[in-house]
């Protein structure tokens, strides 16, 4: 049995983080993730890609001032097999 399956997520996020320091940074994201799917017999293949926006985030002090942005692509893949 053949099966392909398709899809979309939005996620939009309305509260604010904080930025701790300009090493480990926690940043609110919006994401958009989309991926699709191909299932033979036993086996399973998925692929997905998210994309994460971070909100712009402004520090006034400390050792790295600025305003700090971050966007990330991340690919997904997974194989599977069915017992």
């Amino acid at each position: 049995m053949k099966k392909t399956s398709v899809g979309l997520v939005v996620i939009l996020v309305l509260a604010s983080g904080l930025l701790g320091n300009g090493l480990i940074p926690s940043f609110s994201y919006d994401s958009v993730t989309a991926g699709f799917g191909y299932t033979k017999g036993r086996f399973a293949v998925d692929f997905g890609l998210e994309y994460l926006i971070g909100q712009k985030r402004r520090v006034l002090d400390g050792v790295m001032p600025g305003v700090y942005e971050m966007k990330i692509w991340v690919p997904m893949l997974s194989l599977s097999y069915g017992f």
